[in-house]
């Protein structure tokens, strides 16, 4: 027997990732989560500091910061697809995404394809999260929403279709280098995020740059969404509470320590868990609902 037969492959991307930086072993589970990785915790602490200070003086402050975060990742996707669409196999990959096939129509049918898309489109565009009413409750009175509205949901629809065409020529880069088809080395998520795109750019050449580019791109997505929930859970307390408009640097650094010491359980070696049923349960169905 060989020992791929005895022991379950396991690349070296998804090894680091679950082993070391998350800490996953095969005893974790829901009843041993583990202790706390401190590695994890200081990143959790990192951005509720930087949010932190970019609100603490309030929307002006963090408007300018949003004009650097929003923009960033429209640069790098551009970045990465020049590079990406050069790559063996990329055409693949990219055919993949926009042909249609029977089997991909058949998926329609599948309950969990449409609160996969749902999440997506949430997540996105923000509806029913209260962040558009409080960030829209900024602008000019006679500001024109429906025009806004409508700008921000094609573009919004547009970047998803554009970022499609780099993640699938880098899956098809990665099909090519294992010799299989493209539908098998698809991976969603958090696996596609810190498992396989990492795995494919480091076979590229200087693999550092396309790294930094990339997790440079999640950071900022990232930090835009905890500046627009963060604003949005500051405002209802100001707007419940006026007599604390005055000390609203201390609004924000009690809701930016509350929101670390909520994350911290996601922060053990079995983080990961409380991470997906937190996911599933407040941007799924629950969420479309109530929309």
């Amino acid at each position: 027997l060989s020992s791929s037969q005895v022991y379950p492959r396991v690349s070296p991307s998804e090894d680091y990732f679950k082993r070391t930086m998350l800490g996953l072993e095969e005893d974790t589970s829901w009843e041993n989560m583990g202790g706390l990785r401190w590695q994890l915790v200081l990143c959790l602490a990192a951005a509720w500091t930087i949010v932190c200070l970019c609100l603490i003086k309030g929307v002006q402050s963090s408007g300018k910061v949003v004009y650097f975060t929003a923009l960033f990742p429209y640069l790098v996707l551009v970045i990465l697809l020049v590079r990406c669409v050069t790559l063996d196999g990329a055409y693949d990959g990219i055919i993949f995404y926009i042909y249609p096939s029977l089997k991909k129509l058949e998926g329609l049918k599948n309950i969990n394809v449409w609160a996969d898309a749902a999440t997506q489109i949430f997540f996105s565009l923000g509806p029913s999260f209260g962040s558009l009413i409080t960030l829209a409750s900024y602008n000019r009175f006679t500001n024109n929403c429906h025009r806004d509205a409508i700008l921000i949901a094609v573009a919004n629809c547009t970047t998803s279709i554009f970022a499609g065409f780099v993640i699938f020529s880098i899956i098809g880069f990665m099909a090519k280098q294992a010799g299989a088809e493209v539908q098998d080395v698809i991976k969603g998520g958090t696996g596609l995020a810190f498992i396989a795109y990492p795995e494919a750019v480091a076979q590229m050449p200087v693999p550092q740059l396309w790294s930094f580019l990339f997790f440079s791109m999640l950071i900022t997505l990232g930090l835009d969404s905890q500046f627009s929930y963060l604003e949005t859970l500051t405002t209802a307390v100001l707007d419940q509470f006026p007599h604390l408009r005055q000390h609203k640097g201390r609004v924000v650094v009690v809701a930016s320590a509350h929101g670390f010491l909520l994350g911290l359980p996601m922060c053990t070696s079995g983080g990961l868990f409380m991470f997906e049923l937190i996911n599933w349960y407040s941007a799924s169905f629950g969420l479309l609902i109530c929309a």
